[in-house]
């Protein structure tokens, strides 16, 4: 015979099993439920996020080329427009070159025209100082 103390035991221990029973068996299906949800939703946004992923990546790809011809095109520009600068200051240089070299040789020239005139003035003014005196 078992006294109430112990009936009330192993009633409260029967009771706390059952209750302990529910809220596993309870767990398992909030759980799996869980695990549905997360199965129907993530699967659909996964392949949401790869294809909005994929579909950056292709725009970066073309931006990447598009930048890449065009700075490819401005350096192309840039050195034809050096060379044709550099052209052009050679053609300049020698331009003034010839210039200073025919200004030298017409210095030169009237240089010396000047002299002869001057030197002619002179023997004339003393040959005719020569023929006065």
């Amino acid at each position: 015979m078992m006294n109430s103390t112990e009936q009330l035991q192993k009633q409260l221990g029967e009771m706390m099993e059952q209750a302990a029973t529910q809220r596993v068996n309870q767990s398992r299906k909030t759980f799996t439920t869980l695990e549905e949800l997360a199965a129907t939703g993530f699967s659909p946004n996964a392949a949401h996020t790869n294809e909005s992923l994929q579909a950056s990546s292709d725009y970066l790809q073309t931006q990447t080329e598009t930048i890449k011809q065009l700075l490819e095109d401005a350096v192309s520009d840039l050195n034809n427009n050096v060379r044709d600068m550099v052209e052009e200051l050679v053609v300049g240089a020698r331009s003034i070159n010839t210039t200073m070299t025919e200004a030298n040789q017409n210095l030169v020239a009237d240089t010396t025209d000047v002299r002869n005139a001057m030197m002619n003035f002179t023997e004339q003014l003393q040959k005719q100082l020569g023929d006065t005196v």
